[in-house]
C-alpha cells in the first residue's frame, strides 16, 4: 500500500486476553500497516500465565501480521500485592525496554490503550517525548476517578500523585480517544483539549455469533410487556446511552444485522489511513448501507439534512422554483460576477490564442500556461512581496499548504473558528495541534510561551475575516507575538477580506498594515473577484518548496488558461474600486446596527458577513423560508458548520446591494423574526 504506516501499539493487555485494542492491531496490520505491540505476558484475568506463555517462551510472536513483544512481569496472582507487583513490574520494565528501543526504531505515531493501571500509558509517552511522535490514547478507565469508586482508595497523597500523572499523560496525547462521552467532562478539567477529544466506543466482536445462527437468526416472538435484561455495570460513566441505541436499531432492524455491523465495522479516528468498506462498485454490505440510511434519516429528524438546490443567478437576483429573491447568500461581495459591462470589455480585449477551456494536465506537466506567470506576478506586485502561488480553490490552499510545511517536530496552533478547509488541512499534517478559543489572544500566547522551547516550528493559524461569525481577527497582536519568538510562522486566510478591505483590495493585511509580517497569506478568487481559484503570498523560497511538497498542487489539473486571464483582468479593476468597497462599509454598519444587539454575546460582526443567530435549528429553517417567501434569498446554516445551538442565518452583503433594498430587509427580518 501507498500510505504503509509504522505504529507502536502499547497496552499491559493483548491476544490471548481479550480486550479490543486487538480488533485495531490486527485490523491495522490487514491493511498493510506494520504494527509492533509491546505488552505483558499474558494472565489477565486468572492471574496466572496462559498455558505456552512465560518467561521463557513465546516472548516474541508474530500474531495475525502483527510483530507482538511480551516483556517479563509478575502475573497478578489472587491478592493486592501480587496485583501491584504486576502492574508495577510492566511499568518499569516497559519503560526501559521503550528507552532503548527508541534509539533505534522511529514510528509514524504512538496508540496507547489506556486500561487500568494508567501507568501502563507511561512507556508511550516515553517514546511520545524521545522521538516526537504523535500519540493517541484510548481512554477506557478514568484515573483516579477508579481509584475512588473501585478501589476504595481516598489517601490525598496517593490522589494526588495520580491527579498529576494523569495531567501529564493528557498534556502529551495528541489525541484523546474516550469510550463514553461522559468520560470527556472529567478530561477537561486537565485542560482546553477540546479539540484533542475523540468519541471512540467499544464494539461487539461478535465472537459468541457462530456461523449457524449468524446465517438463521430470525427475530423471535416478544410478549407484550417484555423486559430486556442488562448484565453489566449501569452509571453514565459506563455509556449507557450506547444500551438505549443498540435497543432501539434493535426495533428498527434485523438482529442479525447488528451483529454484522458491530463486528464488521469500526470507527477510524486517523484521518491519514484508509477504512476499508468493501469494494468499489460492487455488492454493497447491507449492514453498511443500513448505518448510511439511518444516518440520514437522522439528519432529517434534527433539520439538518441537505441537499443540492437548482438555483439561476441573474444579476444580484436568483431564481429558485420558479420563484426570483434578492440574494443575500452569495459571496459575490463586490457585486461582480454578473456585471455585463466587465464581462463584454473581457471578451473584447481578449486574445483568442487565450480561449483556451482547458489545460488538460497538471502545472508540473503541460498545464503551467504563460498566465499563470503573469498572474503571480501581478499578485506578487500588489503585495510588495517576493512571490505569490496560484491554486485551484481555496480548499486546495489550505487543505495543501499546511502538510506540506509541517512535520511531527512543528505545532500548530488554530483558531477554533477557523475554516474546515484550513481543518483539514491540519488532518492531513503529522505536526501537532491546539486549537485555541476564539481570538482569545491569552490563552494563545500561554500557549506560545509554554511550547516554544519544544518545537522547531509553531505556525499560528487563523482567518482575518472569519466566515460564519464575520468578526476579525487582531493582526497587529498576532505579529507582535510572532516577533518575541523566532521560529513563529504567521498564516492568515484573507478568502473573505480579499477585494473588501484596504486602499488597494489587499484584505485586512492591508487595511492594518502587516502584510510583510505574514509569512503564508491565502486569497481566495471564488469571492469578491468573482472568478476561480486560490493564491497564497509567501516568499520565494517558500513559493519553490511548495512546488515541490504541495499535494494539492502536484496533483491536480491546472486551471482552465481563459479563467486565468478573467482573474488577472478582474484584479486589475479591483484594485480602483475603493467606492464599492466604502459602500459595503456603509451598508455592512446599517445591518450590523439593526442585528448585532439581537445576536447578544453569542456573535458580533464587523464586517459584510452579518449573522443573525437564532439558535434552534428548526427556528432558523422557518425563518429562511419565510424570508424566501418575502422575496431575500437567505439560507440557514446549522451544525455541524456552526457549533450546537447556534444555528443562524448568515447574511453576506454585496456592494450590488442598495440602501433600499438592505432597509426591506431589515425590516422583513425584524418582522418575522418578532412573530417567531
Amino acid at each position: 500500500m501507498n500510505d504503509k504506516k509504522k505504529i507502536l501499539f502499547v497496552c499491559q493487555y493483548f491476544y490471548p486476553e481479550v480486550f479490543r485494542g486487538n480488533d485495531i492491531a490486527f485490523h491495522w496490520a490487514e491493511l498493510g500497516h506494520d504494527v509492533h505491540v509491546v505488552t505483558g505476558i499474558p494472565n489477565y484475568p486468572d492471574g496466572v500465565f496462559h498455558k505456552g506463555y512465560g518467561l521463557f517462551s513465546k516472548r516474541h510472536e508474530i500474531v495475525r501480521g502483527v510483530h507482538v513483544t511480551r516483556l517479563p512481569i509478575f502475573p497478578r496472582g489472587n491478592n493486592k500485592i501480587m496485583l501491584m507487583l504486576n502492574y508495577f513490574s510492566y511499568l518499569v520494565v516497559a519503560s526501559f525496554y521503550i528507552i532503548w528501543h527508541a534509539i533505534f526504531h522511529k514510528y509514524d505515531f504512538v496508540f496507547c490503550q489506556q486500561l487500568s493501571p494508567v501507568m501502563m500509558s507511561t512507556p508511550a509517552v516515553l517514546y511520545k517525548k524521545l522521538r516526537k511522535s504523535p500519540l493517541y490514547t484510548w481512554v477506557l478507565d478514568l484515573w483516579p476517578e477508579s481509584l475512588t469508586a473501585a478501589g476504595g482508595i481516598d489517601n490525598k497523597y496517593i490522589l494526588v500523585f495520580f491527579n498529576w500523572f494523569v495531567k501529564k499523560e493528557y498534556k502529551w496525547s495528541d489525541k484523546i480517544l474516550t469510550s463514553s462521552r461522559s468520560f470527556d467532562q472529567s478530561i477537561r478539567t486537565y485542560g482546553d483539549y477540546e479539540d484533542k477529544i475523540l468519541y471512540y466506543p467499544q464494539w461487539s466482536d461478535g465472537s459468541s455469533l457462530n456461523s449457524s445462527l449468524l446465517s438463521d437468526f430470525s427475530m423471535p416472538n416478544i410478549p407484550e410487556g417484555f423486559v430486556v435484561m442488562f448484565a453489566g455495570a449501569v452509571g453514565e460513566a459506563h455509556g449507557m446511552e450506547c444500551n438505549m441505541q443498540a435497543a432501539l436499531l434493535t426495533k428498527e432492524r434485523a438482529v442479525r444485522e447488528i451483529g454484522i455491523h458491530h463486528a464488521a465495522v469500526h470507527h477510524n479516528p486517523f484521518p491519514t489511513f484508509h477504512t476499508h468498506l468493501g469494494s468499489v462498485g460492487g455488492s454493497k454490505n447491507p449492514a453498511i448501507m443500513n448505518t448510511y440510511s439511518s444516518q440520514l434519516e437522522q439528519l432529517s429528524r434534527q433539520g439538518n439534512l441537505r441537499s443540492l438546490p437548482a438555483v439561476d443567478a441573474q444579476g444580484l437576483s436568483i431564481v429558485r422554483d420558479g420563484n426570483t429573491m434578492l440574494n443575500f447568500s452569495s459571496n459575490d461581495y463586490l457585486g461582480l460576477a454578473d456585471d455585463t459591462n466587465l464581462k463584454k470589455e473581457f471578451l473584447q480585449n481578449l486574445n483568442s490564442r487565450n480561449v483556451r477551456f482547458s489545460s488538460t494536465s497538471s502545472r508540473l506537466l503541460t498545464g503551467n500556461f504563460p498566465v499563470y506567470a503573469r498572474l503571480e506576478k501581478r499578485l506578487a506586485e500588489l503585495y510588495k512581496a517576493e512571490a505569490s502561488l496560484v491554486f485551484n480553490s481555496g480548499y486546495h490552499a489550505n487543505s495543501g499548504i499546511l502538510p506540506a510545511v509541517t512535520d511531527n517536530r512543528s505545532l500548530i496552533l488554530a483558531d477554533k473558528l477557523v475554516h474546515a478547509s484550513i481543518v483539514d488541512g491540519i488532518g492531513l499534517s503529522k505536526a501537532r495541534c491546539i486549537r485555541y478559543r476564539h481570538n482569545d489572544y491569552e490563552q494563545l500566547e500561554r500557549l506560545v510561551s509554554e511550547s516554544a522551547s519544544q518545537y522547531e516550528a509553531i505556525f499560528i493559524v487563523t482567518e482575518s475575516i472569519f466566515s460564519m461569525d464575520g468578526d476579525e481577527c487582531d493582526l497587529p497582536r498576532l505579529v507582535a507575538l510572532k516577533k518575541h519568538y523566532p521560529n513563529i510562522y504567521l498564516y492568515v486566510d484573507e478568502a473573505h477580506a480579499f477585494g473588501v478591505r484596504g486602499q488597494c483590495g489587499l484584505g485586512c493585511a492591508e487595511e492594518q498594515d502587516v502584510i510583510k509580517e505574514i509569512d503564508f497569506l491565502v486569497g481566495t478568487f471564488g469571492k469578491a473577484a468573482a472568478s476561480v481559484g486560490a493564491f497564497v503570498i509567501c516568499s520565494d523560497e517558500m513559493k519553490r518548496y511548495l512546488v515541490n511538497k504541495m499535494r494539492t498542487l502536484i496533483f491536480t489539473t491546472a486551471l482552465p488558461p481563459v479563467n486565468l486571464e478573467w482573474t488577472l483582468f478582474i484584479i486589475d479593476k479591483i484594485v480602483d474600486m475603493q467606492s464599492h468597497r466604502e459602500h459595503l462599509e456603509a451598508i455592512g454598519h446599517k445591518v450590523r446596527q439593526a442585528l448585532n444587539p439581537l445576536n447578544g454575546a453569542i456573535v458580533s460582526s464587523s464586517s459584510h458577513i452579518v449573522p443573525f443567530v437564532l439558535g434552534e435549528t428548526e427556528r432558523t429553517v422557518q425563518t429562511a423560508l419565510k424570508l424566501q417567501h418575502e422575496g431575500f434569498y437567505l439560507l440557514p446554516v446549522r451544525p455541524p458548520t456552526v457549533p450546537q445551538g447556534t444555528s443562524r442565518l448568515r447574511i453576506s452583503l454585496s456592494a450590488g446591494h442598495t440602501d433600499t433594498e438592505i432597509d426591506q430587509l431589515i425590516h422583513t427580518l425584524t418582522k418575522i423574526s418578532s412573530g417567531l
